[in-house]
């Protein structure tokens, strides 16, 4: 079996705006091949949207992935790369509104458990 190296670059540009934030951020892949590699197939995990919480507002792609889907309420995006060359790199960039929360509810909430709290 084929080793593969994935290396993530991950870049936030933040500007305030209001009661929300726009951002922009890089997921970099780059896929070492070592030998002869018939095809590499990387499942990306990508944003989705969260009500009230975070809009994707654009994802681009340097290479299209075969399929985006959603399981047990994640976003993945399945590349699947034929006849790889020695190095492959992917380019994943997302424009994101994050939206203002406050938590101070929780602090009152009288259903306060580890469990709960993570949930935030």
């Amino acid at each position: 079996m084929e080793k593969t190296k994935v290396f993530v670059v991950i870049l936030f540009l933040v500007s305030v705006n209001g009661f929300s934030q726009k951002i922009k951020f890089s997921l970099s892949y780059d896929i070492i091949s070592i030998g002869k590699v018939k095809y590499i197939k990387l499942l990306c995990i990508i944003p989705r949207d969260i009500e009230n919480t975070q809009k994707v507002t654009q994802i681009t792609y340097s290479i299209q992935p075969k399929r985006v889907f959603v399981k047990k309420g994640y976003s993945y995006a399945e590349f699947l790369i034929l006849n790889p060359e020695v190095i492959t790199q992917i380019n994943i960039d997302v424009s994101m509104k994050l939206y203002q929360k406050d938590f101070s509810y929780v602090r009152k909430s009288k259903f306060r458990t580890k469990e709960t709290i993570l949930g935030f």
